[in-house]
């Protein structure tokens, strides 16, 4: 049927088929005109033509019927790419785009969602790749074309400023928005990285702790079901001071959390128990806990750290332990398998703390301390080669594990032969890393009172260097090559010793030769590296320096963009006591970059003499 704009009414029929094609657009093709519309709706057709018409279109789009239709249609659509129902701003907003173009409505919005996605991916890339900065730009070029409501874009929001150094408080109101909009209580990062960004305020001024406390305060009254928003509110009341305090909070966390969940909220509490002297308290608790709850295999894994270092029963450890692994989705958490490796090695159940490690191994092989306690195991059992490759391993992952130090210490004393210098370079580094050691300080004293390290090291020098490698080992350690006196190879030998003793380069100058020749350790090492050898850097040493100018040349690019930032920030402020932290900061930051650059042309002077040297 054809309808004239100028049409002034319509017959009986007329008015009837346009009202049922009004209801076909509008409800579907299944939706009959009912009676009740037809006694209020086909008069304003039959006698107001297309005036009518138009009313009676406005009368259908703003009916309830259509409104919980359309909010219907938004919740799904919102379902799928949002996860959660529309609010009311936004059946505000967008009701009216699915009430009015039916069928078109979906394709009108989709495109909006898409774009938002496509954006929150690109920034969600820009900043797992650390480039914050970046993705606050392209966040904010389409904060007027988003979704309002949609909390993930929210959450990376925050997370850019999270990312940047000094932006904590700029990211607080995004992460709230986030928190708002986000219907799923189960999810947990928007609430422990804004717990993070009131945490880093508050070191700088400890009021941030009150501020957070009284958020998530607000937030577990307002959404008692969050357990996460619980945890922060315990952890930031703890942080704060208020241990007691917090440990009903915590508590309340895990009433709500789920069984396979967060593990944090137990390991907190337990320490909340253990620094007001309240063990047997937690004891008691996570013993009923457990019992009722035996599926929180959290609380098996803080049962048995209490029965292990309070009740000093490492058996009954070793059962809660058990429990722990066994109530696990995954089968057993990386801890659980390394601590009840450790009681079982102090039980001295061998063979099985071996297979405990291994499996803690297995799980996170990136871990040190599961290699220095296979290391420590190996020790134990006196395969001390097997104990060297390990604790080599730990120390690789962490060279601030002083007990790594000390054990390979020991294998390389007490090894037959022993290995002396090696022995004293390993305690000399445990006593870097932690000076108050009594252990390597006496192993130490025995070594030296028998001039056993410098004994070793000239024999091997005496009977295996050139004067080329002599040569080598000096510019590696800043000494000048005519202080060496004495013409033949031992007199130069003992000059380069008694440099490096009194000078305090012992250490240095081991690992000189490690570095340039390493097969004249190969008696201490166990094995002879393959490496070509020349006059000056060797293979070994040159890859080390390309290392090391990566390393720097990466630090050098982080540091000029830090000042590009303080640069725009400088630029920007207008309050003078607001200006002067961010100039004082740009200072310390172009000092390092300065520092940066002077490593930079050192070890590139160095990379120039392997250059001109033949077989590097």
């Amino acid at each position: 049927m054809k309808v004239e704009l100028e049409a002034k009414e319509f017959t009986q029929e007329e008015a009837a088929e346009i009202l049922a094609a009004i209801y076909r657009i509008c409800h579907g093709p299944d939706r009959k005109v009912d009676e009740t519309a037809q006694e209020t709706l086909l008069p304003l057709l039959k006698h107001y033509g297309f005036l009518g018409l138009v009313r009676v279109l406005k009368i259908v789009v703003d009916s309830s019927e259509m409104k919980e239709r359309v909010k219907i249609e938004l919740s799904a659509l919102w379902k799928e790419h949002f996860g959660r129902a529309p609010t009311e701003d936004e059946l505000r907003e967008y009701g009216p785009v699915l009430s009015c173009l039916r069928e078109e409505g979906p394709d009108e919005l989709l495109p909006m969602i898409r774009d938002g996605k496509e954006i929150q991916a690109e920034a969600s890339r820009l900043t797992n790749e650390k480039h914050p900065e970046q993705a606050q730009r392209v966040i904010e070029s389409a904060l007027s074309s988003i979704i309002p409501g949609w909390w993930l874009f929210w959450h990376d929001y925050g997370l850019c400023f999270l990312r940047q150094e000094g932006k904590h408080q700029q990211a607080i109101p995004h992460y709230e928005r986030a928190i708002d909009y986000n219907e799923d209580d189960t999810y947990v990062w928007s609430c422990e990285d804004l717990r993070s960004c009131y945490e880093n305020l508050a070191r700088v001024d400890s009021k941030w702790y009150a501020a957070g406390i009284l958020y998530f305060q607000g937030l577990s009254e307002r959404r008692p079901q969050r357990w996460i928003a619980w945890r922060c509110l315990a952890w930031l009341m703890w942080q704060s001071g208020k241990t007691s305090e917090a440990i009903p909070i915590y508590r309340e966390a895990i009433n709500r959390q789920p069984d396979h969940g967060w593990h944090h909220s137990c390991d907190d509490l337990r320490v909340c128990y253990e620094q007001t002297g309240r063990q047997e308290e937690g004891f008691e608790y996570f013993s009923q806990l457990a019992d009722s709850r035996p599926g929180l295999w959290p609380a098996w894994h803080s049962l048995a750290l209490l029965a292990w270092h309070h009740k000093k029963d490492k058996t009954l450890a070793v059962e809660y332990y058990r429990k722990a692994i066994d109530h696990h989705p995954e089968g057993g958490w990386y801890w659980s398998w390394q601590d009840m490796g450790w009681c079982l090695a102090e039980l001295g159940q061998l063979n099985d703390a071996d297979a405990a490690y291994q499996r803690a191994k297995a799980i996170n092989p990136k871990s040190w301390h599961t290699w220095h306690a296979l290391g420590n195991l190996a020790e134990r059992r006196n395969r001390l080669d097997e104990a060297i490759g390990l604790l080599q391993e730990a120390l690789r992952l962490n060279a601030k594990s002083e007990w790594s130090w000390v054990g390979l210490g020991n294998c390389h004393h007490y090894a037959s032969p022993p290995h002396y210098a090696l022995a004293w370079l390993a305690y000399q580094q445990a006593l870097k890393v932690s000076p108050g050691l009594d252990q390597p300080r006496t192993e130490i004293e025995k070594i030296e009172a028998a001039g056993q390290p410098w004994m070793e090291i000239k024999k091997l020098l005496t009977a295996s260097a050139s004067v080329d490698d002599l040569h080598a080992i000096c510019i590696e350690l800043q000494i000048e090559y005519a202080e060496l006196e004495g013409e033949r190879l031992k007199g130069r030998v003992a000059s380069l010793l008694d440099i490096c003793r009194h000078s305090g380069k012992t250490g240095p100058m081991i690992q000189a030769i490690i570095d340039e020749r390493p097969d004249l350790l190969a008696p201490l090492l166990g094995s002879v590296p393959q490496v070509t050898v020349g006059t000056g850097a060797s293979t070994i040493r040159r890859r080390h320096l390309e290392t090391q100018h990566q390393e720097l040349g990466t630090r050098y690019d982080q540091l000029t963009s830090k000042i590009s930032t303080l640069d725009i920030d400088i630029s920007r402020e207008t309050e003078e006591f607001r200006k002067q932290p961010l100039v004082d900061r740009r200072a310390d930051i172009e000092a390092e970059r300065t520092s940066v650059i002077e490593q930079l042309a050192g070890i590139e002077r160095q990379l120039d003499v392997a250059d001109l040297t033949p077989g590097t």
